[in-house]
C-alpha cells in the first residue's frame, strides 16, 4: 500500500509538524486518511524578559483594623520549556505535559495529563 500525504491545510492543528512518509503503519504522527489512531508531540520554549515595572506595595486592613502593607516579590525574567504528546482515537484520547520554568534562580517543574472520552 503507498503512503500518502495529508495536506496541512486539512489538519486539525497549526503550529505542529506532522509526518507521514516512511514510519511505519502504528507509528504515523497524522491524522486523516483511513487512520483510526493519532500521536502528536509538541514542544515549546521561550524566554520571558520583564523590561520595567514590578509588584508594587498593597496596603489594606481588616475591619476595624490597624493597616498594612504587604510587599511583592521582585520580578525577574526567565526561560521556560514545554514537552507534550498526545494520542489516541476519535473517541479517545489521552495525553500529558512536562514543563520547566527558570525564576529567581529557581526551576519550577510542572506535569499534566487529560484524557477524553467522547460518545
Amino acid at each position: 500500500m503507498k503512503p500518502s500525504c495529508v495536506p496541512i491545510s486539512n489538519l486539525p492543528i497549526t503550529g505542529s509538524t506532522y509526518f507521514r512518509r516512511g514510519i511505519p503503519e502504528k507509528l504515523r504522527l497524522t491524522r486523516g486518511g483511513n487512520d483510526d489512531s493519532w500521536l502528536r508531540f509538541e514542544t515549546e520554549a521561550g524566554w520571558r524578559e520583564i523590561f520595567f515595572g514590578g509588584m508594587g506595595a498593597t496596603t489594606a486592613h481588616f475591619r476595624d483594623g490597624a493597616s498594612f502593607t504587604v510587599q511583592g516579590d521582585d520580578v525577574t525574567s526567565g526561560w521556560f520549556a514545554r514537552a507534550r504528546m498526545f494520542g489516541g482515537t476519535a473517541g479517545f484520547a489521552i495525553g500529558g505535559e512536562i514543563g520547566a520554568e527558570a525564576r529567581r534562580s529557581n526551576v519550577n517543574l510542572t506535569a499534566r495529563g487529560t484524557v477524553r472520552i467522547g460518545f
